[in-house]
């Protein structure tokens, strides 16, 4: 969106990184989202020792006139896997409530 912090050609490189994300790191917002969207997404995961893994999914998809922008933070996953299970289960549950208001 436009705004005072990037110019037009640093958003457009922040967007293709956000949408060529390789597939081992792509999970979380993507997770659903029809095949027709574009989706922009980064994610994020690390242990801390105190509490365990930190498993964050952050991004947007625009599908038709639409945006949605997405944030999914978690902490005190007992493993990195645990925690990307979550994030995609979140945002698999949010898709499957979007696709049906969209078909009512």
């Amino acid at each position: 969106f436009p705004n005072q912090y990037l110019n037009a050609a640093s958003q457009e490189y922040e967007q293709d990184l956000m949408q060529n994300v390789v597939d081992y790191e792509r999970f979380g917002v993507p997770t659903g989202v029809p095949g027709s969207a574009t989706v922009g997404v980064k994610d994020g995961w690390f242990f801390e020792k105190a509490t365990g893994w930190q498993v964050n999914t952050e991004g947007y998809v625009h599908l038709g006139t639409t945006y949605y922008l997405a944030v999914v933070m978690t902490a005190s996953n007992p493993s990195e896997t645990y925690g990307r299970a979550v994030v995609d289960r979140v945002a698999q549950t949010f898709w499957n409530f979007e696709s049906k208001r969209a078909d009512s």
